[in-house]
């Protein structure tokens, strides 16, 4: 097990890894309504926290990022050069 108990190449908590050709790690999720209950948000912060220490770049996306995908396209390629 590697830094915060994950697998090597798994992202912690999510269903997939996803790796740039640099080795970046970069996680994409889409937070639909039930993520803003309070419980839910305490769940997802300590996710992303495991995440960040095990060197994952998180981009969280909510129903109102998805008008404008240029924006979406360019938030997600700053994490991936970043």
């Amino acid at each position: 097990m590697g830094a915060g108990g994950v697998r090597p190449g798994r992202a912690p908590g999510t269903g997939a890894a996803v790796r740039g050709r640099r080795g970046q790690r970069v996680v994409v999720e889409y937070e639909g309504a039930y993520h803003f209950d309070d419980l839910q948000i305490a769940r997802d912060d300590e996710r992303y926290r495991r995440l960040a220490a095990a060197g994952w770049r998180v981009v969280r996306l909510a129903a109102h990022d998805l008008r404008d995908m240029d924006a979406v396209v360019a938030r997600i390629r700053a994490a991936l050069l970043g």
